[in-house]
């Protein structure tokens, strides 16, 4: 204010530009949701591909690698003065542990989020290597678009 009791309008912000190599107006996202967002399509193609070994051969094929792995983190765990009780309920403890870290904690995503994650993964990885180089070129001119009605005509930038 000043001393004639004027109000003085706030300046306008300008927008930043987009970042590279996302959508416009979407906010960049910190290492930790990124970590997370790998750990959900890790798990994702992990559950598909046991699932399509267990069809195809008509047995577990990968309870002998899970058994060495979880072998190896009790010999692991042991060496550092940690030894459990029965090593038979450590890998689901393992399952139990992940699954609740990359869902936060939230029953809501561990409940029906990760389901309806995992269930549409291979149509969601699908699509998105099909329509990649598509969904770029819309990025980009949506961006342009976006850029461009943010300034009025004949204004500079």
């Amino acid at each position: 204010m000043s001393n004639h009791g004027e109000h003085r309008r706030p300046p306008i912000a300008q927008p930043a530009p987009p970042s590279v190599g996302s959508a416009p107006g979407t906010p960049k996202r910190g290492p930790v949701a990124r970590v997370k967002a790998w750990a959900w399509r890790i798990t994702a193609s992990y559950v598909w591909v046991h699932l399509l070994l267990s069809i195809v051969s008509g047995r577990d094929m990968l309870a002998g690698i899970e058994r060495a792995t979880a072998n190896k983190v009790v010999t692991l765990l042991a060496s550092m003065g940690f030894a459990p009780t029965n090593a038979a309920h450590l890998p689901m403890v393992f399952i139990a542990t992940w699954l609740l870290f990359i869902t936060s904690l939230k029953p809501l995503q561990l409940f029906i989020g990760l389901p309806l994650y995992v269930i549409f993964a291979p149509l969601a990885f699908l699509i998105v290597t099909v329509f990649q180089k598509f969904w770029k070129v819309v990025r980009k001119s949506l961006g342009r678009i976006r850029c461009r009605s943010q300034y009025p005509r004949g204004g500079s930038r």
